[in-house]
């Protein structure tokens, strides 16, 4: 009985001194801080998601034009020059009415189609780019080209920048 008993208040004991040692990665309590309310030492998680700000901006144009088999320079219509260095593309929607049934719209960046949509009556057509497509970095050009006839009212660039949380110290552009 004694060897039981004193067997389970070591195991105890051994859990409270490891428990409160070291901090886990399951506590989500992460900080700049040093220390937490229980004196324990809290670590930084390089991989913690709240150290790094991921932010959205989209941009829209307002086209409304019917265009035949034309390719629309995105880059320069949008004005994605130094200002957008590094942000990623993310999706292109366009808002269209198609007038025939096999209009196609492709995404080409740097003269190689990343997604191309058969638009068949469709009011909004996404064109979600599957590569990391970083504008100055590895984007050059960015073009949406149209084969067939349809009528666009409007669209949209969705652009995502990953940047340290302090950013001003970093030499980033301020959000």
């Amino acid at each position: 009985m004694k060897k039981t008993v004193s067997k389970a208040l070591f195991v105890t004991a051994l859990t409270c001194v490891t428990a409160f040692a070291a901090p886990s990665h399951a506590d989500k309590n992460y900080s700049y801080d040093s220390w937490n309310n229980h004196g324990r030492y809290k670590s930084v998680d390089p991989f913690d998601r709240r150290f790094n700000v991921i932010s959205y901006e989209t941009l829209s144009i307002d086209l409304k034009r019917t265009v035949r088999n034309k390719s629309l320079p995105l880059r320069k219509m949008f004005g994605l020059n130094r200002d957008y260095f590094g942000q990623s593309v993310q999706k292109v929607v366009v808002h269209l009415k198609p007038r025939n049934k096999k209009t196609k719209l492709r995404l080409i960046a740097n003269g190689r189609v990343v997604d191309k949509v058969v638009a068949r009556g469709s009011r909004v057509v996404v064109l979600d780019p599957h590569h990391n497509l970083k504008l100055g970095r590895n984007v050059s050009s960015l073009k949406l080209k149209i084969d067939g006839k349809a009528h666009i009212r409007r669209i949209n660039v969705q652009l995502k920048e990953k940047r340290p949380r302090y950013a001003a110290n970093y030499g980033y552009r301020k959000s």
